[in-house]
C-alpha cells in the first residue's frame, strides 16, 4: 500500500470528479462497460486511494472525465518522477539499514550471465558476504587499500564459495570501491550504488533476488 502522499494521478482524477459533477458509483459503472462492476470498483478504488495504477484503467477514467490526452501525460510523467524518488528513498533506507548491521564487508561480484543455483538455496550473503572488523571504516584511504587488498586475496584463495571475478569493498551506503580477484584494486565505484542488484538462476529463469539486498552482487 502507497502510505504517502497521494499521486499527482490521483489528484488529477479527483478534481476531474469535482468538476464534472462524477461520484464514485457512476466512474466505476462506466469503467464496467455493462460487465460485473465488482473488478471495475476494485480498480478505482485502488487507483482513488494511490495504491495501484493500471495504465489501461487511468486511461478510461481520464476519457470518462473528459480530461485532455496532453494533461494526462504530463501528470504521468510527474508520478513516474515521484515513484522513482520514493523508491530511491526506500532503498537508501533499506541500504542503511544493513549498512549498520553488517559494517564494512566485501561483497563477492560474479561474472556475467553466472548465476549458482545454490544461491537461491542458501542466500547470496552465504556465498558473497564477507564481513570485515569496525576498525577498517577508520583506516587512511591508503591503508584501506592495503588493508582491503590483503582480505580479498585472503578470501579468493582460502574462502571463496563460488567462482569470483572481484569484491566491491562496502564502507558505507554511498562508498563503494572494486578490487580484482588478486586484491588489486580497480577504481571507486562512481553512481548510485542502490542500482546493483543480484541475479539467480531458477531452472531456465533468471530473477532479481528479494529485498534486503538492493546493493549487492552483480552490476546492471
Amino acid at each position: 500500500m502507497n502510505t504517502n502522499t497521494d499521486s499527482p494521478i490521483t489528484e488529477l482524477i479527483r478534481v476531474g470528479m469535482l468538476s464534472r459533477g462524477i461520484e464514485r458509483r457512476e466512474l466505476g459503472l462506466s469503467l464496467a462497460e455493462g460487465k460485473n462492476p465488482t473488478k471495475a470498483y476494485r480498480h478505482l478504488d485502488e487507483l482513488l486511494r494511490s495504491e495501484r495504477f493500471v495504465p489501461a484503467v487511468v486511461r478510461r477514467v481520464a476519457a470518462t472525465l473528459r480530461i485532455p490526452a496532453e494533461q494526462l501525460a504530463v501528470v504521468w510523467e510527474a508520478h513516474e518522477k515521484q515513484e522513482r524518488e520514493r523508491t530511491t528513498d526506500r532503498r537508501r533506507r533499506e541500504t542503511e539499514e544493513a549498512m549498520a548491521r553488517r559494517g564494512p564487508h566485501l561483497w563477492g561480484r560474479l561474472p556475467e550471465k553466472y548465476h549458482p543455483s545454490l544461491i537461491t538455496v542458501l542466500g547470496a550473503e552465504h556465498f558473497l558476504l564477507v564481513r570485515l572488523p569496525e576498525e577498517f571504516a577508520k583506516l587512511s584511504h591508503y591503508e584501506m587499500l592495503q588493508e582491503v587488498g590483503e582480505a580479498v586475496r585472503d578470501h579468493y584463495q582460502n574462502h571463496r564459495r563460488c567462482r569470483l571475478i572481484g569484491y566491491d569493498y562496502r564502507q558505507s551506503w554511498d562508498e563503494v570501491y572494486r578490487f580484482d580477484a588478486d586484491g588489486e584494486y580497480v577504481r571507486r565505484v562512481d553512481g548510485n550504488p542502490l542500482d546493483s542488484r543480484t541475479f539467480v538462476r531458477v531452472g531456465k529463469r533468471t530473477i532479481e533476488t528479494p529485498g534486503g539486498l538492493p546493493w549487492g552482487g552483480n552490476r546492471k
